[in-house]
Formats: structure tokens, sequence, C-alpha cells
């Protein structure tokens, strides 16, 4: 009996790593985060959302050493702002083997800050709608 309870729970071990080995690969959302080690930046809107999802992220003052913490295994995933986690990785700021998954967890929208009194302000309100409605702004957003 004994030797069969120490089958068995070598039996269930083994499977239960092999699972969250595929599932820490094929992540689909927020849910698979759960079950990982995740690091974010501090005070950012990625620490925020990881909270109110009830996932504890381990916390880093910069994305370099959240990314370096990944590389060396110390991390299984690092959620951050997409536009900076492709600019870091493009640029070699990180060690290789380091991927971006395609999906995104929530949408962020991005904004120019300009004083109330600046003479940018109405022209910026005008142009950025009809920028974004072109190809051309489509082709940029597929690129980056």
């Amino acid at each position: 009996m004994f030797i069969a309870i120490i089958t068995i729970s070598g039996f269930t071990a083994s499977i239960t790593s092999s699972l969250k080995i595929e599932l820490l690969t094929a992540a689909q959302g927020p849910d698979d985060l759960k079950i990982a080690r995740v690091g974010t930046v501090a005070r950012s809107s990625s620490e925020e959302f990881l909270r109110e999802e009830r996932i504890a992220p381990n916390v880093y003052k910069d994305l370099p050493m959240a990314l370096s913490q990944l590389a060396e295994g110390n991390l299984d995933a690092v959620v951050y702002d997409l536009p900076l986690l492709a600019y870091y990785l493009s640029r070699g700021v990180a060690d290789s083997g380091i991927t971006v998954l395609p999906q995104s967890v929530t949408v962020q929208h991005y904004a120019f800050a300009v004083p109330s009194n600046s003479a940018l302000r109405e022209p910026l309100n005008r142009l950025i709608p009809e920028y974004i409605a072109t190809d051309r702004w489509r082709q940029l957003a597929e690129q980056y």
C-alpha cells in the first residue's frame, strides 16, 4: 500500500507538471496567468489590471528588470504595455528567447497631453481622428 501511494503521488505530480507547462505555452488570457509566476512594472496600469484579476504579480521598478527576471527563469510571464514590450525586445534590451504573445488582455488608449491654452490643441483634436481612419494608420498599427 505504501509503494502504491508513492507511485500514485509521483504519477499525479508528473501529470500536474506537464499540464502546467502546456497551459503556460498556450496562454490564452488572464485566467492562464493565475497559475503562473507573473511580473510587471510597479505603479503601472498592468499592475492594476493584474490585481483586479486577483493575480498577485512580482513587481519591479522598471521593464528591463522584469524582463531580466523572465530571461533568468524566475518568472513565467511579464504583463506590460504591448508597444513597450515589443520595443525593448526588438532593440535587444532583454535577452533573446523571450516572445511577445500576439493577444492582448485589455485595450489601452494612448493620448497626447498639451496645456489647455496650447495652439496645438484644436489641430490635434481634428487631425488625430482623421489620421486614425486612414489606411496608413492601419498599416502602422499592424506593423507595430
